[in-house]
């Protein structure tokens, strides 16, 4: 969702912002461009492939000749652009200079395809050094951007430091939260469902789909741990709304993953969003907050004092929960907007490497 979120900065400053959307996988000619919400200055471009998926693996070269055709009949309907910001880690624009923008800016956030040297970036941003790493063959200044804080989050953060959110509410039983896809491929299951045995007067709440038409028989199993535990609620999908209202009564908000091919435990958009609520975060090792005093980790990937981390931190939650600790937290959050990370962007851009 970042793109989206960097998309609405732009326009609140006066750009004009056209989202590509990825190509559809059918065939067809026409290019399809509408305005979100009635507003002229940002606009969602949809077109589709010109040959099928099976070139891009298979025939690169032709894919890559249709793709620059595709690129260049959007500008002849939208006219030049200044900037290309490229989100993509599919490859799916592998030169960015046939959108001939004078800056060209690649921002990949998730772990895709290593990419090649005729990317074509002025300069790369990322979430993550990790990922930055598995783009080491971009030749581009390369730096690192932190996830941004959603909007919704940052409402609840301000308002939690003007006082008008009052912190230090005491739910009856101890609360634990988790927030996102509650069947990531990346949980470390058999970690959470230890803490969830061992810790049976605790309620713990997870927001978040947990569709299962995909799921690996493991995945299944472990949804089913979750619906029939007493002291787990699965809420589902919950809008950010709700989950911010919500979160007033949890009293620890946590995450446990686990290194996949996919996944490097190196960072997690919904951290920001928990410490933004100022409750303390325990959470499995995530290499960009390694040196941060603002999470409690253990210090290896194998979570096997995890357990153990959270029974600690819940015996002096007091403390942990007081309100010059969460403050710090919410303080931290609030220096990760996207308005504040657009303006750290747009420095790199005018400095230079």
């Amino acid at each position: 969702m970042s793109k989206h979120h960097y998309a609405l900065e732009l326009l609140e400053r006066g750009n004009t912002v056209y989202f590509v959307n990825r190509p559809k996988e059918y065939i067809r000619w026409k290019i399809h461009i509408s305005q979100i919400n009635e507003t002229p200055r940002l606009c969602v471009i949809d077109y589709c492939l010109l040959l099928p998926t099976f070139f891009k693996f298979h025939l690169y070269f032709l894919f890559q000749w249709a793709m620059d055709f595709q690129v260049k009949r959007i500008l002849r309907k939208i006219g030049p652009v200044d900037i290309v910001w490229d989100f993509d880690n599919g490859n799916i624009y592998p030169d960015l200079s046939v959108f001939s923008a004078p800056i060209k800016i690649f921002h990949p956030v998730d772990k895709g395809v290593s990419s090649g040297d005729n990317k074509g970036a002025d300069i790369v941003f990322s979430v993550s050094p990790e990922i930055l790493k598995n783009h080491y063959k971009v030749k581009a200044p390369q730096h690192f951007i932190n996830h941004g804080l959603s909007p919704v989050f940052e409402s609840l953060a301000m308002q939690i430091i003007q006082g008008k959110i009052d912190i230090s509410s005491n739910p009856p039983q101890t609360t634990i939260g988790y927030i996102g896809n509650v069947a990531h491929p990346a949980i470390d299951r058999k970690t959470c469902m230890e803490v969830i045995e061992g810790l049976p007067n605790v309620v713990f709440h997870f927001f978040g789909p947990y569709d299962l038409l995909l799921a690996t028989p493991a995945i299944r199993s472990f949804i089913d741990f979750l619906k029939y535990s007493h002291n787990v609620i699965l809420h589902g999908v919950t809008s950010k709304e709700e989950i911010a209202e919500k979160s007033i009564n949890i009293d620890l908000f946590w995450a446990c993953y686990k290194k996949m091919e996919t996944y490097d435990a190196d960072n997690s958009h919904k951290i920001l969003e928990y410490l933004a609520t100022g409750k303390v975060v325990v959470t499995s090792l995530l290499s960009v907050y390694e040196d941060s005093p603002h999470l409690i980790m253990p210090d290896s990937y194998s979570n096997e004092a995890l357990p153990g981390l959270l029974k600690k931190t819940l015996a002096n939650l007091d403390h942990h929960n007081s309100r010059p600790e969460q403050l710090k937290r919410i303080q931290f959050a609030l220096s990760c907007t996207y308005k504040k990370q657009l303006e750290k962007i747009e420095k790199k851009l005018q400095t230079g490497p």
